[in-house]
């Protein structure tokens, strides 16, 4: 059990948090690589794709400039095969994906991917079982809540919007990602703080990675550290800096 004072507001951190690493790395990625030819051909007259497209192109140029070699995206001046334009997306994105790139063409595209699997009832946002438990007591209590990923705000609210435990976006009042600074840094929970109007002493955080925890006690957070079952194992010397629990309905407030 970890006791804490009562907050006035709780961070939490997503990815092996309230979320499985695994859906991340197993169910949404994979998901990219498989739809996407699908997605395209369904969507190339739209808007968004039309747009996105334009993005990806400016991306190759860019990364051609830098010496790189992406696989070439095939345009419309260039071919009237569409098969060919889509098949030289597909790669080039799995190429991006693969390197791990974070550029934004890249970024919208995979939202938007994402969005179509959500709506067609292909994905589905998984939660650990405790995560809407304590979302509705805490909000009960009068405590805001609030999400701080690495991944894009929007994504993040698919991902709750479309969880394993129903809809629970409303009950998050808003979303942090990197735009706001790193989660390493703890400039970026003293900005969080400051958008909250409450004092850093009067805010939780809740994270699996330690160093993430350390720039938010160093900002004059409360921390507390989660150890999921399938996230690497915390280190034992741990436990003298931050409390430790494996189930967020271990958190009792003082």
């Amino acid at each position: 059990m970890a006791r804490v004072r009562l907050p006035a507001c709780i961070v939490l951190d997503i990815e092996g948090t309230t979320t499985s690493l695994r859906f991340i790395k197993d169910v949404l990625f994979p998901y990219i690589k498989r739809t996407l030819a699908k997605y395209l051909r369904e969507r190339w007259q739209s808007d968004e794709v039309v747009a996105t497209m334009a993005r990806l192109i400016r991306q190759e140029e860019r990364d051609l400039k830098e010496g790189l070699q992406p696989p070439k995206i095939w345009k419309l001046t260039e071919t009237n095969d569409l098969n060919k334009i889509i098949d030289s997306v597909v790669s080039n994105v799995i190429w991006q994906m693969d390197i791990k790139r974070h550029n934004t063409a890249l970024k919208q595209l995979q939202i938007l991917v994402w969005v179509y699997g959500y709506e067609n009832n292909e994905l589905r946002g998984h939660v650990y079982e405790d995560v809407g438990t304590c979302f509705r007591r805490w909000r009960s209590m009068g405590i805001r809540l609030f999400a701080y990923s690495t991944g894009m705000a929007v994504a993040q609210q698919l991902l709750f919007s479309n969880s394993t435990q129903g809809n629970l976006l409303n009950l998050i009042e808003n979303y942090f990602d990197v735009l706001v600074g790193s989660k390493t840094s703890s400039n970026s929970f003293r900005k969080i703080a400051w958008y909250m109007n409450v004092t850093t002493a009067q805010l939780l955080f809740i994270t699996d990675a330690a160093e993430e925890g350390r720039a938010a006690k160093e900002a004059g957070c409360q921390v507390v550290l989660v150890q999921r079952p399938e996230n690497r194992r915390l280190s034992g010397s741990l436990v003298t800096e931050f409390p430790i629990v494996s189930n967020l309905n271990n958190i009792d407030f003082s």
